[in-house]
């Protein structure tokens, strides 16, 4: 597991056992684990093909995979299977 303090996210991720074709390459998956650490919600976010120790990255990760779970809505394609972690 890699783990890394990102700004204000302490991120976890660890490739899982999916792939995905991109480009005619297949390319292991990732589950990341992002924890705001002002608010200490968690958000574990599965099927992720390049994990980016990049606290612009991680923020949009986050904040989209937030919003789409709190929205009561189909979350966007990109985060449908994020989820809360308590």
């Amino acid at each position: 597991m890699n783990t890394a303090t990102v700004g204000k996210y302490y991120i976890a991720y660890e490739e899982n056992e999916n792939t995905r074709e991109v480009n005619g390459y297949i390319h292991p998956l990732y589950t990341i684990t992002i924890t705001d650490t002002e608010t200490n919600i968690t958000i574990e976010v599965p099927d992720v093909v390049t994990v980016f120790e990049r606290e612009d990255w991680v923020d949009t990760i986050y904040t989209n995979s937030k919003a789409g779970l709190d929205s009561g809505e189909e979350p966007s394609c990109c985060y449908k299977d994020a989820r809360y972690i308590t």
